[in-house]
C-alpha cells in the first residue's frame, strides 16, 4: 500500500457506535495478515488494528461507555457462535457473535455519507476514528504507549476466562505465562472475583504483574 497523511472527515457515531480520539496506535500482525490470506478493501482506507484512546462520542444505543472513557481497540474475530448458555458478559457475546469481519458493509472504505472508513470496522491510525462498541474494551487508567498493542491479545484474554475454563468466583487460578497476553489474562480473571491467581513466569516480570493487577 501507499500511506500518506491527510485530512479527512470523521462522521459522527451511528448506532452503537463510539467515536475515539487515538492516543496510541501501533503495528498489529493482522495489518500484514489482511494482505495475505484475506478480502481486500476499497482504496482508500484507515489502516490499524491495535490502539488505544478516549471516548469522545457515544452513539444511539450504546450503555457500556461514556464520553471520556479510556478505550483499548481489538479486532473482534469472526465465525464464532457462543452458546447462550455461556457466562461471557452480554457485551462480550455480542461483540463474538455479531462477526463484524464477515459483514460485507465493513468492507467498503466509504460510507454512505462520505467519510472514509477503516478495513472491517477498524482503522487505529487516524486522530479520530468510529468502532462499533462491540471493538472496545474500557480501560481502568490513562492509557500509555505501552498499552497500544493490547488488541491482539484482548479477544483471547477476554474470552478464554469465561467460555474456556468457566472461571467461577472463589475459585482459584494459575496463568502460565507473564507476557502480554497472560498480563492480560490475568487482568480479565479478576472480573470473575477468583479466589487468587497464580501467575507463572520470568521474576523479571512480577513488578509488571503488581503494578498492574
Amino acid at each position: 500500500d501507499t500511506f500518506k497523511v491527510q485530512t479527512l472527515f470523521v462522521k459522527p457515531p451511528g448506532v452503537g457506535e463510539v467515536r475515539v480520539q487515538m492516543k496510541y496506535a501501533t503495528f498489529s500482525p493482522h495489518d500484514s495478515l489482511q494482505h495475505a490470506y484475506s478480502s481486500k478493501a476499497e482504496y482508500p482506507y484507515l489502516a490499524g488494528y491495535d490502539g488505544v484512546g478516549v471516548v469522545d462520542e457515544i452513539g444511539e444505543g450504546v450503555e457500556e461507555f461514556d464520553k471520556g472513557d479510556f478505550v483499548a481497540v481489538f479486532p473482534v474475530p469472526g465465525n464464532r457462535n457462543l452458546s447462550a448458555k455461556s457466562n461471557v458478559s452480554d457485551h462480550q457475546a455480542k461483540a463474538i457473535n455479531t462477526s463484524i469481519w464477515s459483514i460485507s458493509k465493513h468492507l467498503q472504505a466509504y460510507s454512505d455519507d462520505g467519510s472514509i472508513k477503516g478495513f472491517r470496522g477498524v482503522g487505529t491510525w487516524s486522530q479520530l476514528a468510529v468502532f462499533p462498541s462491540t471493538h472496545l474494551l474500557k480501560l481502568d487508567h490513562e492509557p500509555t504507549i505501552s498499552d497500544a498493542g493490547l488488541g491482539s491479545v484482548l479477544a483471547t484474554g477476554l474470552l478464554g476466562p469465561s467460555k474456556i475454563f468457566n472461571v467461577e468466583e472463589g475459585s482459584n487460578v494459575a496463568v502460565f505465562g507473564s507476557n502480554s497476553l497472560g498480563l492480560t489474562l490475568a487482568r480479565s480473571l479478576k472480573t470473575k472475583k477468583p479466589g487468587s491467581i497464580v501467575v507463572v513466569g520470568a521474576k523479571e516480570d512480577q513488578d509488571l504483574f503488581e503494578s498492574n493487577c
